[in-house]
């Protein structure tokens, strides 16, 4: 079985689906699967190739539009491409939309996509006035034409059902590796430490977790924010923390990677 994964550039600061969906076509490489991933170009995307090994990857083509990752190119190698099945993942760029020229040009074949949280109702909301055109011109009919449509959670499928698309839905929950257990140790003085790990976006919603912080103000315990910042949001939260009188009781690490996520 051939089987083409697609989505915007993915490198460690895009978040989630960089582990998510190299995990996946890893496992699919594991299981037999002849499997690729085609992204247009991003420059940390390109230097982590090697990461997604022993999946073939693909980062190609002068991106025109970097907001919606518009590449002409990736659009001709992509189309190229015959596959059993066609997955691609988010909404809202051209990696997206670029899966209806492929169904085009290869009919019969299947196409599978995961919103990835896309069309939660925050997300649906967040930016109306651009997302409501695009759904409109393209991106509603890629995901009503789809073989199926991917959720992770229940929620996730009830709001591809609140924008009424008919497309099969699959419930499937996101593959994680499995870890030993590590020892953990009380700073210095019996501090203890409440752990944010993920991208530091607005959906996120970290400001009402500094606004509880605040407002709960828990003796001995620290609050660590970890992971990358995505659109000068991190500026935000520590003005937000300045503000709110407890700064010193809130960390920003910034990206942890690795090891460094257990020390």
């Amino acid at each position: 079985m051939k089987i083409i994964h697609t989505g915007p550039p993915m490198g460690p600061s895009y978040g989630g689906p960089f582990q998510s969906v190299r995990r996946l076509a890893q496992q699919q490489v594991g299981l037999g699967a002849d499997v690729a991933m085609r992204m247009p170009w991003g420059d940390e995307a390109a230097a982590h190739k090697g990461d997604w090994a022993p999946v073939e990857v693909s980062v190609s083509g002068k991106v025109l539009l970097p907001m919606l990752t518009w590449s002409p190119e990736f659009r001709r190698e992509l189309c190229a491409h015959e596959a059993d099945i066609l997955h691609s993942h988010g909404l809202w760029q051209y990696p997206s939309w670029v899966s209806m020229a492929w169904k085009k040009k290869h009919p019969g074949r299947h196409h599978v996509v995961s919103p990835r949280g896309m069309l939660q109702p925050w997300a649906w909301q967040h930016k109306a006035w651009k997302k409501r055109p695009m759904w409109n011109l393209v991106e509603r009919r890629n995901l009503e034409s789809a073989s199926l449509l991917h959720a992770t959670v229940p929620e996730e499928a009830a709001a591809l059902r609140e924008r009424g698309l008919k497309a099969p839905i699959a419930i499937i929950p996101n593959g994680v590796d499995l870890v030993g257990t590590c020892e953990y140790s009380p700073a210095a003085g019996g501090v203890q430490t409440a752990l944010f790990l993920s991208r530091i976006h607005p959906s996120k919603g970290l400001d009402l977790l500094l606004r509880a912080w605040a407002k709960v103000r828990p003796s001995n315990w620290q609050l660590h924010i970890a992971g990358p910042d995505e659109i000068g949001h991190l500026a935000e939260l520590k003005k937000l923390a300045g503000s709110l009188g407890i700064a010193e009781h809130v960390r920003f690490s910034g990206v942890l990677r690795g090891d460094d996520k257990t020390s």
